[in-house]
């Protein structure tokens, strides 16, 4: 809860501002938050960030995007993830794409999913996969 304790104070912060762009967003997110209930976690609040951003991307929205981006953390650079997808195929000896559903969940149990962009992840598994058939 405690990104969503960030969010509300940023929302006083935009209201004493007169930022009515980002107050009003702000509003939203915290919305969509509360249409959760009350035990959400931080986690299941990085989720809903989450599919917010992506559709404020499709709607080429870069405003509520650059908000958006100050509550997400970082993701993982791709070249850190392919190794992690690449050490999870070796050390358990993963092969071919009936296995890319055990990968996928290992990274989705992992201590850092939320740094994971897990449309890139999905095609770096493929590759990785699919590279293993073809030696």
């Amino acid at each position: 809860m405690e990104l969503f304790n960030k969010l509300k104070e940023d929302l006083k912060k935009s209201m004493i501002n007169k930022n009515e762009e980002r107050k009003n967003f702000l509003r939203v997110i915290i919305g969509e938050i509360n249409r959760k209930g009350n035990d959400v976690s931080d986690n299941d609040i990085l989720s809903i960030l989450k599919k917010l951003k992506e559709n404020a991307k499709l709607m080429n929205n870069n405003f509520e995007v650059s908000v958006l981006d100050e509550y997400l953390p970082q993701m993982m650079p791709e070249c850190e993830l392919r190794e992690i997808v690449e050490n999870l195929v070796i050390k358990n000896g993963f092969s071919g794409m009936k296995d890319m559903g055990n990968v996928m969940k290992l990274l989705k149990n992992s201590d850092f999913a939320q740094y994971i962009d897990f449309k890139l992840a999905s095609n770096i598994v493929k590759e990785t996969l699919i590279g293993d058939m073809h030696p």
